[in-house]
């Protein structure tokens, strides 16, 4: 796929908000639905760009909360923009932040949050290349 021609992406992940603590067979375990956001890219998009952004605003206020999703993955949607299929994504970048980051008031972790409503979805992520991700495993050792 050009880079250029990406419009949608999908940003996925575990967010913590909306994580919970449950007893299984007397176990304590923590329960986490796994989330897929789709949202529009807002940023130019390519190998010779470091960071991905994606930013989309809803009719209506979605509920969800996108703290914790850092270190998922973003894919780049072919395909029909109203239906994610799993053939339709491919791997693009690496999520850092997401907003909304929490529905606990007062926990605006930046100025960047302050902008934003119940409605908008907001995600800043790395470019993941061949290159970039040859970095990354050098950065462990």
């Amino acid at each position: 796929t050009p880079w250029d021609t990406i419009r949608m992406c999908v940003a996925a992940g575990y967010p913590n908000e909306h994580k919970e603590r449950m007893e299984v067979d007397a176990r304590e375990m923590v329960s986490a639905g796994f989330l897929r956001a789709v949202a529009e890219v807002s940023s130019n998009l390519g190998r010779d760009q470091k960071y991905i952004t994606l930013s989309s605003a809803l009719d209506e206020p979605h509920g969800r909360f996108f703290s914790g999703m850092s270190g998922g993955p973003i894919y780049a949607q072919e395909g029909d923009a109203d239906v994610v299929a799993d053939e339709d994504l491919l791997p693009i970048g690496i999520i850092f932040e997401g907003y909304p980051g929490s529905g606990r008031a007062g926990e605006i972790g930046d100025a960047t949050a302050a902008y934003l409503t119940e409605r908008d979805i907001f995600f800043r992520g790395l470019t993941l290349t061949p290159e970039s991700f040859d970095y990354w495993l050098t950065q462990l050792g």
